[in-house]
C-alpha cells in the first residue's frame, strides 16, 4: 500500500465523516424546526378552537338566561 492510495483513502474517510455530520447536523436542525412550528401552531389552534368554544358556550348561556 503506497503513499497515494493510503491518502485517497484518507480523503474518502473524510468527505464520508464530513457528509454524515453534515447530513446529521441539517436533520435535527431541521427537526426541531418542525416540531417547533408544529407544536407553535397546534397550540395555538388549539387555543383560538377552546376560546371560541368557551366564547360560542357563555353565548348560549347568556341567551339561555
Amino acid at each position: 500500500m503506497d503513499f497515494g492510495s493510503v491518502r485517497i483513502l484518507y480523503a474518502s474517510i473524510r468527505k464520508l465523516f464530513v457528509l454524515s455530520f453534515f447530513r446529521s447536523f441539517v436533520l435535527s436542525f431541521f427537526r426541531s424546526f418542525v416540531l417547533s412550528f408544529f407544536r407553535s401552531f397546534v397550540l395555538s389552534f388549539f387555543r383560538s378552537f377552546v376560546l371560541s368554544f368557551f366564547r360560542s358556550f357563555a353565548l348560549i348561556e347568556l341567551n339561555f338566561k
